[in-house]
């Protein structure tokens, strides 16, 4: 990663800051009862709080930036439709959707969409990305046609059994997940076991609750890391992370679950020290390789298991990743990268100014200069 070309970045958007109002939309945890489909699964880690939603404020705030936040993607679409011209905004407005859009296949495309038909500048990967990235099963399909390692993997759906009429064989070591979240929403302490006949009849009964399909993905053991990935001109990778459950708090788990991520200490983020540099440049190729062909946008986050033998496996894409400074994998390899938690804020607002010819950062072909 170039640190300079990055901080070249944050230095050109920090002498711009005075002209852009930022519109953050989120999902408030108040709010979130409201949506019957997240009342059905462990939704908390996926919300934000009053303090989280001040945090990214202030952050922008004391980057130079104006900031409005909006609770809601009603309250932002409510907002928009009234019109935003006639609001005490600076010269340009660019939106940072942080928000759920409920759980379901694609709800999160909603707000990016609706920003480009507004013709708001939007700082999330476009619905395209989007759709491919977010169903674990299709993006299963997409990586083994490209030649990528990654688990076996099958979808179950309660109404329907199992697609492709192909299921795991027996003795197969898997993690029960859901289709289309992230957060490991749908993992419980019984969702990494052996295939056997009571296999069918527990992922009916999740698929049941959360009313959506289940994958069924081969659990990989190994060293579990991170590649951030942040798009300016070029793909800049910081050194992966590597994340594990709190050995003190869990000493017996060696996957994550959704409220580890309800905790400052829940989770322990690291450098992977004891990672060969071939191995790293591995797994960076294939990161590198994934945000091109899924067509993401400024920001992802490519999630890997480490065999013993130094094989990259992918088992996760974000596109778009936690930014929450304390629980976040994302700010915190940048952050060991000496990377301050406002300046990367700054730099994924620049990437996306860059990205739609607003800020120059080499160029003098931009509106601002």
């Amino acid at each position: 990663m170039d640190i300079n070309e990055l901080r070249l970045l944050v230095d050109k958007t920090k002498a711009s800051a005075e002209k852009i109002s930022v519109l953050l939309i989120f999902s408030h945890i108040k709010d979130c009862s409201d949506i019957e489909s997240l009342t059905k699964v462990s939704f908390a880690e996926r919300c934000y709080n009053d303090f989280q939603i001040d945090e990214f404020k202030n952050a922008l705030i004391e980057f130079g930036f104006h900031v409005k936040t909006y609770r809601s993607e009603a309250e932002f679409l409510k907002d928009t439709v009234l019109g935003l011209k006639n609001q005490n905004f600076r010269e340009y407005k660019i939106a940072l959707y942080l928000g759920l859009g409920g759980i379901g296949p694609a709800k999160r495309v909603m707000i990016p969409s609706y920003c480009k038909f507004a013709g708001i500048p939007c700082c999330n990967t476009p619905a395209s990305g989007m759709v491919m990235s977010w169903h674990r099963f299709f993006q299963t399909q997409i990586l083994k046609a490209a030649g990528i390692p990654h688990p076996n993997l099958w979808e179950y759906h309660f109404a329907s059994g199992w697609r492709t009429n192909s299921n795991p064989e027996d003795g197969t070591k898997i993690i029960v997940k859901s289709a289309y979240e992230c957060c490991s929403v749908g993992v419980t302490e019984n969702s990494v076991r052996y295939v056997d006949s009571s296999l069918e009849k527990y992922v009916y009964s999740i698929s049941k609750e959360i009313s959506q399909p289940i994958v069924v993905q081969e659990f990989i053991s190994g060293k579990e890391c991170y590649q951030p990935i942040l798009e300016v001109q070029e793909l800049h990778l910081p050194t992966p992370i590597e994340v594990r459950p709190n050995i003190k708090k869990f000493p017996k788990r060696n996957f994550l679950l959704p409220t580890d991520h309800e905790t400052s200490d829940g989770i322990l983020y690291s450098a992977p020290n004891d990672l060969n540099i071939e191995v790293i440049k591995r797994l960076q190729r294939t990161a590198r390789k994934i945000h091109s062909l899924l067509e993401l946008s400024v920001v992802s986050r490519i999630d890997f298991r480490i065999t013993e033998d130094g094989t990259p496996y992918v088992f996760d894409i974000a596109e778009n990743p936690g930014l929450n400074r304390f629980t976040s994998a994302f700010p915190k390899s940048f952050m060991l990268e000496g990377i301050e938690y406002t300046d990367l804020l700054g730099a994924i607002i620049g990437a996306n100014l860059w990205r739609e010819n607003i800020m120059a950062i080499h160029e003098s072909a931009k509106r601002i200069s």
